[in-house]
């Protein structure tokens, strides 16, 4: 957490929450762009569900 904390602070994209999710040892870097990318399509459309938020202390925060 402290190093998501501290990347934000360098790139000054400020956040109050993290999504994340788990997946199978992906094939190759390209699986992982494409699952990252459904799901950002997946918490775009509001559906939040199916992924664990934090907040930036590293507490879980209930959203759904």
């Amino acid at each position: 957490m402290a190093a998501l904390v501290e990347e934000s602070r360098r790139t000054e994209i400020a956040w109050d929450l993290v999504f994340t999710a788990a997946m199978d040892d992906p094939k190759d870097d390209a699986e992982v762009e494409r699952q990252l990318q459904r799901m950002m399509e997946s918490l775009q459309m509001g559906n939040i569900t199916s992924f664990l938020a934090f907040d930036h202390h590293g507490n879980a925060v209930n959203v759904g």
